[in-house]
């Protein structure tokens, strides 16, 4: 036996079988012989020297170290590599340390996070639980067992087998969970704790411990008005089926596991259709489901069970919404042909106000130029007249015939013309000769006259 009288908070070996001793702040020695206390030493000023070291694991190649402030080290044979300096890895505040028997090794945070690591040069990090995956906020110590992963925790102990988790504690026996120390030795795994130490058999410790879970609906609200309890058997729902109203579509569940299985292990998620989402986990057993629009729901709870691992299913409440009455098929028709009616009622009294508008203004238009014609009939009646008189006056009989008739004519086919809003251009233009020829006879044939253009032509 040797004795060191040196001051050491944590200690190992390198793979040759050398002591590593660390101090918090006085760096590390590494003894080549213990016995006449020849060692190398490590400085704490130069800047890979492992300073607070927590854990030292020692691998068939390699020495681990993990630092509760300066992040994680490797011993390569020579010197020590910190992953912090070199830009390896950030993380800085680790607790605990375990190498797997694939060479990967398992490194826990003073925070309650577990990493999975590949160590350099192939570094990577594997996997991650997150400090919600776990229960408590310190990993304390590190097994591992065949394929399952043994953390401990102030809280109690997790069992990582893949994707299961489980998690055991003063309800398996774990009463006294000041846990100082951990070491498996083949089957067998010790935890110290301050008044002792537990001894587990880890194959019966590890060994499925499913329980078949169900749940029922001890609370129902529908729009904030709690169903009575002629719909409760024991105080559970009876039946799992809802038929609501469209306006019943605010939801209050309240629910329990069936049985003797502790509710404290239990966390729950939901979903509302077969292919929607998963909710977040919540430990809660409540569920609040405001305004849900119309259509068919199937509730469906994943419960989680942290003494097991194990995920369940399980069908929760099968409801459906009637679809509101505006959003039906006979009111969406309704409101279609009341829509057409009054767009055709609408048009139908333009279409009339549009067509009494034209007649009114057609009518307008005549009455003014039957006025117009009425004003300079009796003029040119006149003049006419007088002309007819001065020729019978001179004995002309042949003139004053002649003018006669043609003054005749012209009276016909004003008369003609004149209950009429829309002429001809040749009536117009016969109508302008012989009206011109009656005043061109009265003044004795003295204006020469032509009328030029090719509309006419034109038209043809």
């Amino acid at each position: 036996m040797t004795y060191i009288p040196v001051h050491c908070y944590s200690m190992g070996f390198t793979p040759e079988g050398k002591l590593m001793e660390t101090n918090p702040y006085a760096g590390v020695r590494v003894y080549d012989d213990p016995d006449n206390f020849s060692y190398t030493y490590f400085h704490p000023d130069e800047p890979s020297t492992p300073l607070q070291i927590s854990k030292v694991v020692t691998g068939k190649q390699r020495t681990y170290l993990a630092s509760v402030f300066h992040g994680f080290y490797q011993w390569d044979g020579k010197n020590f590599i910190s992953y912090v300096k070199e830009g390896i890895w950030a993380e800085q505040k680790f607790k605990s340390l375990h190498q797997l028997d694939n060479g990967n090794i398992l490194v826990g945070t003073e925070f309650g996070k577990l990493f999975q690591i590949t160590p350099y040069p192939d570094f990577k990090v594997i996997k991650h639980w997150k400090s919600d995956d776990l229960q408590g906020a310190s990993i304390l110590g590190i097994e591992s067992y065949k394929n399952v992963i043994i953390v401990i925790t102030e809280k109690g102990i997790h069992l990582l087998e893949g994707e299961k988790n489980s998690f055991l504690d003063e309800e398996q026996g774990f009463n006294q969970k000041v846990f100082l120390s951990t070491k498996r030795i083949g089957d067998v795994l010790y935890i110290g704790t301050s008044k002792g130490f537990y001894q587990v058999d880890l194959p019966k410790f590890i060994e499925n411990q499913k329980l078949e879970i169900q749940l029922g609906i001890t609370e129902l609200k529908i729009n904030h008005q709690a169903l009575t309890n002629e719909y409760f058997d024991w105080f559970v729902l009876e039946g799992n089926k809802l038929n609501l109203k469209s306006s019943q579509n605010t939801l209050f569940i309240r629910f329990k596991p069936i049985g003797t299985i502790s509710s404290e292990k239990l966390k729950y998620r939901y979903r509302l259709k077969p292919e929607a989402e998963w909710t977040e986990y919540f430990s809660e057993p409540n569920l609040e489901l405001p305004y849900l629009p119309w259509g068919k729901y199937l509730l469906e709870v994943e419960v989680w069970d942290y003494y097991s691992g194990s995920m369940s299913v399980i069908p929760l409440l099968d409801f459906s919404i009637e679809r509101p009455y505006f959003l039906r098929v006979w009111f969406i028709l309704m409101v279609d042909f009341s829509l057409a009616c009054l767009f055709f009622l609408i048009y139908h009294a333009r279409s009339r106000q549009f067509k009494a508008k034209a007649l009114m203004n057609q009518r307008l238009t005549e009455i003014k130029l039957e006025a117009l014609r009425s004003q300079m009939n009796p003029h040119f009646t006149f003049n006419a007249i007088n002309s007819i008189q001065y020729f019978i006056l001179k004995n002309d009989t042949k003139q004053a015939l002649n003018y006669l008739g043609k003054f005749s004519s012209l009276i016909r086919n004003t008369l003609d013309q004149s209950s009429k809003s829309q002429i001809t251009l040749q009536e117009e233009i016969d109508y302008l000769s012989r009206y011109i020829e009656v005043e061109n006879m009265r003044m004795d044939n003295r204006v020469t006259w032509t009328i030029e253009g090719d509309a006419l032509d034109q038209k043809k």
